[in-house]
Formats: C-alpha cells, structure tokens, sequence
C-alpha cells in the first residue's frame, strides 16, 4: 500500500508499507492524520506494483491448488496467498531458470517429496518452498502440490486480482480495475 498526499508533502509523509502490514499502515496514518488533520480529504490509497506467480497454460495451477483441510471456505486462503507472492520462486523465474520435469517423472513416488519430480537447480528451490509454506502454515506435514510449476510465470499487479482455476488445470487471471469499485 502506498499512501500519498499532496504534493507539498510527499517527501515527507509518503511511505510504502507492505501490503500484509496494515497495522503499521494505520499507525501512519493515525500519526499523520494527528498532525495534519486537514489533509484527511487530499488523502489517496495506491496499491504499489506486485508481483506474483500464475501458472497459466493446459495442466495444473499453482497457487490456485494449495489449499489445506479446514481452509476451504476461508475468504483468506494463506497457502494460496503465500504460494502466489513467493519471492525466492519470483527471482528464481526472473534470473531465467526454469522448472524442468524429469523426463520419467511419473514413475517417481513424488507423496512426500514431491519436488524430486523436477530436474535441479529448480528442485532445490522448490523443496525450499515446500519446508517455508510448511513453516508459514505452521503444519510440519503439509504437502503442497507442485505439479503447476513448470508453467509459473511472474505476472504484475497493480490493483486487486483473483487467481482462479479453470476446469482444464489453468490458472485464469481476474484483475479489478479500482475505478469500477463503489
């Protein structure tokens, strides 16, 4: 999130707060607003530019398939918003490595170690993934699918989306424009 005022003070007052942190974000604002009491109606709310990860194309989705018992009918999904906003998998992408299937990968038992499915270096980065959603979740026995990464891509946001999973395995993209919010 990333507060703006106006002009005269964005020096001084502009701060970008990740997006997870909206405790830190009311207390700035309670400090500005403080001081400021004015400038409540020169006040604007930004979503900063985000990146995050989208397995679109035919075969499984990615963070539109982790999910664990319990979380099904939470409107906050944690392991879906943990997988889509990964940084170590985003920079992984970036700097142009790739998730490679192993050529036999499905003669491997991939239960418990499902990133042994894929070639290295990209299945040491997944099994890091695997252990930090387990820490995250707290839940040392949770077992992410894996299967939707050799179609990650790294996508930017800059508003509110929706991840979706269509009917093929894909992952379909729903992106808000915040001028059609009431």
């Amino acid at each position: 999130m990333l507060f703006v005022l106006d002009d005269f003070l964005k020096a001084e007052h502009s701060e970008t707060i990740p997006d997870a942190d909206l405790k830190k974000a009311g207390e700035i604002l309670s400090r500005i607003l403080e001081k400021n009491p004015g400038l409540l109606k020169h006040l604007e709310f930004r979503l900063a530019p985000r990146k995050f990860l989208i397995a679109e194309g035919a075969g499984a989705g990615w963070s539109s398939w982790m999910y664990s018992p319990g979380q099904m009918y939470l409107v906050e999904k944690p392991a879906e918003r943990f997988a889509a906003f990964y940084q170590p998998i985003i920079d992984y992408l970036e700097s142009g490595g790739q998730f490679i299937r192993k050529e036999d990968y499905y003669l491997i038992d991939d239960v418990d170690l499902p990133w042994e499915s894929y070639e290295e270096p990209g299945s040491s980065v997944l099994e890091q993934f695997t252990k930090d959603i387990r820490e995250y979740l707290g839940d040392p026995e949770y077992l992410p699918y894996l299967g939707g990464a050799c179609n990650l891509q790294v996508r930017i946001a800059n508003g509110p989306f929706k991840i979706w999973d269509s009917d093929s395995g894909s992952e379909i993209l729903d992106a808000l424009d915040l001028k059609e919010w009431f």
